[in-house]
C-alpha cells in the first residue's frame, strides 16, 4: 500500500519490521528470487501500466503515470526503468495495448 512513497525500500521496510536490512534482503531473495528494489520498480511499473491502459486516462501524460506511481520529477528517469522491465517505452506500449484492445 506504500508502493508510491518514495523512501520505501529495504531500510524502511527492516526499520518497521525492527530487523537488520541485510536479514530482510536475504529473506526476501529467498523467497521472491529478485531483491526488494527490483520487486518495487515492477510493482510500480504495472501500475503505470495499469495508468497507461485505462481508456479514460488516455490523454495522461506519461510524467503524470509517472509522478502517479514513482513520485519522480525526471521522465528520463521512468523512461529508464520501464524500458528496462518492459523491454519498450510507455508511449509504444500504450500505443501497442490500444491495438490488441481494437
Amino acid at each position: 500500500k506504500n508502493f508510491n512513497n518514495p523512501d520505501l525500500g529495504v531500510n524502511m521496510i527492516a526499520y518497521n519490521l525492527e530487523k537488520n536490512a541485510s536479514y530482510i534482503s536475504k529473506l526476501f531473495k529467498d523467497k521472491y528470487g529478485c531483491n526488494i528494489s527490483a520487486y518495487i520498480s515492477g510493482y510500480r511499473i504495472n501500475a503505470a501500466k495499469k495508468l497507461l491502459e485505462e481508456e479514460k486516462t488516455g490523454k495522461l501524460k506519461i510524467l503524470a503515470a509517472a509522478h502517479a506511481v514513482l513520485l519522480v520529477t525526471s521522465v528520463r528517469t521512468f523512461l529508464r526503468v520501464f524500458d528496462k522491465i518492459e523491454g519498450t517505452t510507455p508511449l509504444q506500449y500504450r500505443i501497442n495495448k490500444k491495438k490488441e484492445q481494437s
